[in-house]
């Protein structure tokens, strides 16, 4: 939607555009989405709008990755406990194999069986699910603050983007109203007048 909208203000910006901030894994079509939903909110209507609306997109896409990031550190400490961590030892000296594989099933949350399976073979071998996670927060708790920073700067970038475009705009009312051409009001005369007698002149001497 937003690319054949702006075709029609500029073909730079258009391939701008194309050039979507994606990293590996991440969906073009659910970028364009967002994008999309923001350009019809803000409703754009100069070059330099466009390009605002263009940053309140990237940075709002940045908040959704740096999110699911912080989610992924976590889970990817926890597989690798259960992978190869002193809980994997435990498993695989009790010949359970799937553990790891059932975990990456489960942190989908597209099958909720999935992790109660694995919280059963967990606990048969004093092993607890919330325990392994709390390990893995805690080995990645540098990391995830520091992605709290890049969370911060990305709120700051897309706040500030909506603060210019706001002040853009209430600039433009301004000056749109200062050009407006003054009505001069008209002189209404009584519809029932037949003539005006002039003011007689005053007499001399």
């Amino acid at each position: 939607m937003a690319d054949g909208i702006i075709a029609k203000q500029s073909p730079q910006l258009t391939a701008l555009l194309k050039r979507t901030p994606l990293c590996v894994g991440e969906s073009k079509a659910q970028y364009e989405q967002l994008r999309d939903l923001i350009f019809a909110e803000i409703n754009p209507g100069s070059v330099s709008e466009y390009m605002l609306a263009c940053d309140i997109a990237i940075a709002e896409w940045e908040l959704l990755r740096l999110h699911g990031v912080k989610a992924g550190i976590v889970n990817a400490n926890a597989y690798y406990e259960l992978d190869s961590g002193s809980a994997s030892r435990l498993l695989k000296e009790a010949e359970v194999w799937d553990a790891p594989e059932l975990f990456r099933k489960a942190s989908s949350g597209e099958n909720p069986n999935n992790l109660e399976k694995l919280k059963s073979i967990l606990e048969r071998h004093n092993l607890s699910l919330d325990e392994i996670t709390s390990k893995a927060f805690e080995k990645s708790i540098v990391t995830q603050a520091q992605i709290e920073l890049l969370v911060n700067s990305a709120f700051r970038r897309r706040d500030t983007a909506y603060a210019e475009l706001e002040r853009r705009r209430t600039n433009s009312r301004k000056q749109l109203s200062t050009s407006e051409p003054k009505q001069i009001e008209a002189v209404v005369v009584d519809s029932d007048t037949t003539s005006i007698v002039p003011d007689e002149p005053a007499p001399v001497g």
